[in-house]
């Protein structure tokens, strides 16, 4: 039983086909899909390096200048000192990043991570509910998403926005673990829909790829 309802991994028992109880499966009536259960290998997107300082993000205003050796295009950038003018974001807009985790006490993220409580936010381990960070990737992404407005470090895209960092084995990780990451959040956007007041609105960040097509992964986004 996954942590998605009514999604399960099976085990084909010795001697069946795994193909074939794949279709016998897919012919019952109240199964919506069935397909191998797969490991995505190293599907992470390219790391890029933190940089401490503001001008070096070419990415959120490019100047023209040098960053490390290389010229800049003057303006080739996603115009973000023009986007800030207008908002920088808003504490009831919730970005889940499912991603490697985060630096959970990271300087310039810890402000703006969400609480926590008891909730499970590791979908790589069991019995491990912290997404702390091993690799690196999500706590970039993360401080891309919304780092702190503080002087410090860099600056969000976003930094008045919080983080709901979701870990996921992005090297040797099963595919079915992202659809319950993703499935996670469309129940915390549903309950919050229900139950709160403070008119909250959720985003999924997924920098990554898939080794093909993955029914769970595609009707958890749909």
């Amino acid at each position: 039983e996954q942590r998605t309802p009514g999604y399960y991994t099976l085990t084909v028992p010795e001697g069946t086909g795994l193909f074939e109880t794949i279709r016998a499966f897919s012919d019952l009536e109240e199964v919506a899909f069935a397909e191998p259960s797969e490991v995505s290998f190293n599907s992470a997107l390219p790391f890029i390096p933190d940089d401490p300082d503001f001008p070096q993000l070419w990415g959120l205003n490019n100047t023209g200048q040098t960053v490390n050796g290389a010229a800049g295009t003057a303006d080739a950038d996603i115009d973000a000192p023009e986007a800030w003018g207008v908002t920088r974001g808003h504490p009831n807009v919730i970005v889940a990043v499912i991603d490697t985790g985060a630096d959970m006490d990271h300087p310039d993220l810890q402000a703006n991570i969400l609480g926590r409580g008891p909730e499970d936010w590791d979908f790589a381990d069991l019995g491990d509910p912290v997404p702390d960070d091993l690799e690196g990737h999500g706590t970039h992404v993360a401080g891309t998403v919304a780092a702190v407005d503080d002087a410090v470090g860099v600056i969000g895209v976003a930094p008045k926005c919080r983080v709901m960092p979701l870990r996921v084995d992005l090297t040797t990780g099963m595919n079915q673990n992202r659809a319950d990451a993703i499935n996670y959040v469309a129940r915390q956007a549903d309950d919050d829909d229900d139950d709160r007041d403070d008119d909250r609105r959720f985003v999924i960040n997924c920098s990554w790829r898939m080794n093909g097509d993955h029914a769970g992964v595609r009707t958890a986004i749909q």
